[in-house]
């Protein structure tokens, strides 16, 4: 396993790990953390194919993901929004 691949697991972990907490303990450094984890995920595997290899799948799932999240992100918005008026 190269250097980087071992930076990047140990690098996730580490997030992943603030991640769970964050969003367990509703915070929203938690929300924070998810999106960059996801985004930064996503990045990785689209521009750097030649290191991280063919992740198709991944790249699929972290972009579901985020579209599942911004879809209750906004429909919370709204129910706030409609209560207060």
């Amino acid at each position: 396993m190269s250097p980087t691949w071992k930076l990047w697991i140990v690098s996730l972990l580490a997030f992943d790990l603030l991640t769970a907490i964050g969003l367990f303990r509703k915070r929203i450094w938690g929300e924070i953390f998810f999106l960059v984890v996801s985004c930064s995920q996503i990045f990785a595997y689209t521009q750097f194919p030649s290191v991280f290899g063919e992740q198709n799948f991944l790249i699929l799932f972290h972009i579901v993901t985020l579209s599942i999240y911004a879809t209750f992100r906004i429909l919370l918005f709204l129910r706030i929004k409609g209560s207060n008026a």
